[in-house]
């Protein structure tokens, strides 16, 4: 079984818990808080979506554990513009789901990149499960619009196993 290392367990995953803050109003969250998230994606989109929310989460974040991930609770959500939308269609909440974006590298050693950040876990899964059903839950969508590169994406997704949907 896979051990979330840098998840704190037993916080309360209420939508409302304060929790500890990771930058500027980024709620860390801890494995009860990522579970509960997919399953909150799971009771409103299905297991299909969720699952495939999970897959992509563990892919883009090192099984929720990356730097990245900690600081915006996204998996992986570049920021083409830095306010509000930042270049992404707006889905569900508005603006009072959103952190500040953040800037990090891609890669190690590689330029910074503006990065979308979200407050909670749920409200970047949720768009995600959004995102998803908007196009006809191809992970592949996700990381590219090129239906090679798509292809190859949605092979790597689906040799991933879900662990919470």
């Amino acid at each position: 079984m896979l051990v979330l290392l840098s998840l704190r367990k037993g916080r309360d995953t209420s939508q409302d818990a304060a929790g500890d803050e990771n930058g500027e109003g980024v709620t860390e969250p801890t494995e009860n808080d990522i579970r509960a998230g997919l399953e909150r994606i799971a009771d409103e989109y299905g297991s299909a979506i969720a699952k495939n929310v999970e897959r992509i989460y563990r892919l883009e974040t090192a099984n929720f554990t990356s730097g990245l991930f900690r600081k915006t609770n996204a998996a992986g959500q570049r920021a083409p513009k830095p306010d509000f939308p930042f270049g992404w269609p707006v889905r569900g909440f508005g603006a009072s789901a959103y952190a500040p974006v953040v800037s990090m590298a891609e890669n190690a050693g590689g330029p910074s990149v503006q990065w979308v950040a979200f407050k909670h876990f749920w409200m970047a899964a949720d768009y995600l499960a959004q995102f998803l059903r908007s196009w006809q839950n191809n992970p592949g969508r996700w990381n590219s619009t090129d239906p090679d590169r798509m292809a190859a994406y949605n092979a790597a997704i689906s040799r991933i196993n879900t662990q919470y949907v």
